[in-house]
């Protein structure tokens, strides 16, 4: 894993989500023409109480940019 502008964000999402937060993880897989770069922290939450928890977490410690 790269360090990248939130590394210091990294612990908080793998302890609320586990390996279903992913880092500097390439967006090609997941769309249209294969095309896409690394997103900083790249979020699979499986339940509605996990969405929850990425969207506070993002918004307590980051104000990162997000997409569903």
């Amino acid at each position: 894993m790269s360090t990248n502008r939130y590394s210091d964000l990294f612990p908080l999402f793998l302890q609320k989500l586990g390996d279903r937060a992913k880092f500097d993880a390439p967006l090609a897989p997941y769309v249209a023409y294969n095309v896409g770069g690394p997103a900083d922290i790249l979020v699979f939450p499986t339940t509605e109480e996990e969405d929850r928890k990425s969207t506070r977490l993002n918004s307590s410690h980051a104000n990162i940019s997000y997409a569903v």
